[in-house]
């Protein structure tokens, strides 16, 4: 059975995709302009809760919709993994990167709604590739010329290719255009032409991809010339203006308190030795290979970070799956909580990004690595 998602239900998809990176986005700005850039681990932080937050929740609408239209379609498969959201190494580079060009907000709180979006579009194009379905990039409000290039393509088999490192490609800033999913061949989204975007690129100027796509730039901005202009003099302004405040004594570089608590610091733990009863077994588990592994003997788990649930003012989401498995426990009782440690790998130190839950009644549950920092 076929079906076409109309244009109404596919934009309230979007917006509510829009809502979650933009809404990251505008929360960074702010962050950036309050504090500055001269406490890069502040930085670091306080982008890795945003794009931990806003990316769980991008990647659960993503997973929703992709069982609706599998339900629609009449096909049964198991149902869609939410994609993980970036890890702290992922959301320390970009961040450095970001800081390194330029010290814009702007461009500071655009890198991390990408990583909002990231979550999203992995989660589609791997649930796709697992499941042998279709997918098409479909433009969004103004559309670029690199996303006219790419829905130029129609509708494509998901592969490897598409996903490349595990990551669906293309992500980029200030772009509400989002993959669509199709089992049967013949689905569709309402308004969505392939065939009009290919004939605006193959009668770009040009021989080359590269060329076409700036002879499709040079034609978005001839018709939008005066709007582009407005919004370039607008962030010139604003850029002069705050240079004004600091040099004026406005304080450049000193982290502020944020009005909404979204870290909260915890000491280090360290990790006793030998197999006493005084040394506690850890039972961690790499989700990738599904092996379980402890900590290292005599070390520490250090930059102990609380960063949703109870402590902080981000709601810990998945809190209730641990009070189905612990009866006694309630949902506000539970924190989502991060550190670095350094793992027993078959007897050798090795160093990762660990994650767990935990509350005061039961102490530390489902402990897994987020990521090898190796």
């Amino acid at each position: 059975m076929s079906l076409t998602v109309s244009a109404k239900d596919w934009d309230a998809y979007i917006r509510r995709l829009s809502a979650l990176n933009e809404t990251a986005a505008e929360k960074m700005r702010d962050f950036v302009k309050k504090n500055g850039f001269g406490d890069m681990n502040a930085l670091i932080d306080y982008a890795y809760t945003l794009a931990t937050k806003y990316g769980e929740g991008a990647a659960t609408l993503a997973a929703a919709m992709y069982d609706a239209m599998a339900e629609l379609s009449g096909k049964l498969f198991d149902p869609a993994i939410p994609a993980e959201t970036a890890s702290y190494q992922q959301v320390t580079k970009t961040v450095q990167g970001v800081a390194k060009v330029s010290q814009n907000p702007e461009e500071m709180g655009s890198a991390v709604g990408r990583l909002v979006k990231q979550a999203g579009a992995d989660t589609t194009l791997r649930n796709a590739l697992r499941d042998g379905a279709e997918f098409a990039w479909v433009p969004s409000g103004d559309t670029c010329a690199f996303c006219i290039t790419l829905a130029s393509r129609g509708w494509q088999r998901a592969s490897k290719k598409a996903v490349k490192g595990g990551h669906a490609e293309h992500i980029h800033s200030n772009c509400d255009c989002t993959y669509a999913i199709r089992f049967d061949g013949k689905s569709g989204v309402a308004g969505y032409d392939p065939e009009k975007y290919l004939r605006m690129y193959e009668g770009a100027e040009g021989d080359t991809p590269r060329e076409k796509i700036n002879a499709l730039r040079r034609e978005n901005y001839a018709e939008h010339k005066e709007e582009i202009n407005a919004q370039k003099r607008a962030a010139y302004a604003e850029r002069k203006e705050r240079e004004k405040g600091l040099t004026s004594g406005g304080g450049a570089g000193i982290l502020q308190s944020s009005t909404e608590k979204v870290i909260l610091e915890l000491d280090d733990i360290r990790i006793g030795r030998g197999l006493g009863a005084a040394r506690k077994t850890y039972d961690i588990e790499d989700l990738k290979t599904g092996e379980r592994f402890d900590l290292y003997d005599g070390s520490r788990l250090e930059k102990v970070r609380v960063f949703a649930g109870k402590g902080v003012d981000v709601p810990y989401r998945n809190a209730w799956k641990y009070v189905r498995k612990h009866p006694e426990t309630k949902e506000e009782d539970w924190q989502h909580v991060k550190a670095f440690g350094t793992i027993d790998y078959h007897g050798e130190p090795r160093r990762a990004e660990i994650h767990w839950s935990q509350c005061e009644k039961v102490g530390m549950d489902d402990m897994f690595i987020k990521e090898w920092l190796d």
